[in-house]
């Protein structure tokens, strides 16, 4: 079993500003409450130009008229130097103040390897000595954490660790590199009503050649052979409260995880009461896919078009 990396000064604690005890939940049309939201960002070393944009997203739900439910968190992964993500939250605070919010009103969640294997202890018995892992560079040189692979446990630190009376019943979760054309609140909005656990991007079958195929725990590859299993991309989903709590039932109590481009929409799909979901397409940019890039200027000009075609629409990858 590998040593896992040592657990930085910053404990892995969700970290909201001030006291923010529950919301209150008003009733919506026909009797039901609004759902409480988050949209969680993630990302371990943001550029400026991405600070901006989450700054963007942060404001665009402090002034929506459900602000008192609706928070933006940020979490970082610390594991490679608990310095740089002190940097990237100081890089954070002035894009805060930058966009005329609080800079102390930063949610912030920081989090290490160390983390994710004392509350997910099949990571570091099963997951760290598999197969693919052992042949992917980026893991074993160290420039990527386990949490670069194994979202669902790097989120769970954050959920798990609010208080009860804070938790969410809706997560949006968004890589740093993903832009949206739009006013982020809107998105919220629109989806608020959507009863799925699991609204992600074409979701597809796990084919036996993909590379990450077997990378998934003795526990799962029992329970889920690989004709069920499915696979979709990460850079933006939204979860259920009810899911999420599944998966970190799954994982802390059960060691059943894998890598979570399938472990994610393969385990909702598996869990009886939990329902997946695509995201529609006219919410997706032209360039949305693991390999997509939009440049700078490119960017600037997609904000600028007021057409349907662009504008509300999530892209990816913006990397300067």
């Amino acid at each position: 079993m590998a040593e896992a990396p040592a657990r930085p000064v910053a404990a892995a604690r969700a970290q909201a500003p001030g006291a923010t005890g529950a919301a209150t939940m008003k009733a919506a049309p026909g009797g039901s409450a609004h759902k409480r939201a988050a949209l969680l960002v993630r990302g371990h070393y943001p550029t400026a130009a991405a600070a901006a944009r989450v700054a963007t997203y942060a404001s665009d739900l402090q002034a929506a008229p459900e602000s008192e439910r609706w928070h933006l968190w940020v979490s970082l992964d610390a594991t490679k130097d608990p310095a740089v993500a002190l940097r990237a939250t100081d890089m954070l605070k002035d894009a805060w103040a930058a966009a005329g919010l609080d800079r102390n009103a930063l949610r912030l969640h920081l989090y290490t390897e160390a983390d994710m294997v004392s509350a997910y202890p099949v990571l570091d018995e099963e997951m760290r000595e598999s197969a693919a892992l052992l042949k992917c560079n980026e893991l074993t040189s160290g420039k990527y954490s386990l949490a670069w692979g194994f979202h669902c446990e790097a989120i769970n630190l954050w959920y798990q660790a609010l208080p009860e009376e804070d938790t969410y019943d809706q997560v949006w979760v968004i890589e740093d590199d993903v832009g949206f054309s739009g006013n982020i609140a809107d998105l919220f909005r629109r989806f608020e009503g959507d009863s799925a656990d699991l609204l992600t991007a074409e979701p597809g079958p796990v084919e036996e050649e993909w590379f990450w195929a077997d990378t998934v725990s003795a526990a799962y590859a029992e329970r889920i052979p690989l004709a069920r299993r499915r696979k979709c991309g990460e850079h933006v989903q939204r979860l259920s409260r009810r899911f999420l709590r599944e998966l970190h039932r799954l994982s802390a109590d059960m060691r059943i995880t894998g890598w979570s481009e399938q472990s994610t929409p393969t385990l909702c799909d598996w869990l009886e009461d939990c329902q997946v979901k695509n995201l529609p397409a006219d919410v997706l940019g032209s360039v949305y896919s693991w390999d997509g890039r939009v440049e700078e200027e490119e960017w600037n000009t997609l904000l600028s078009d007021a057409s349907p075609g662009t504008k509300n629409r999530f892209y990816h990858a913006l990397k300067w």
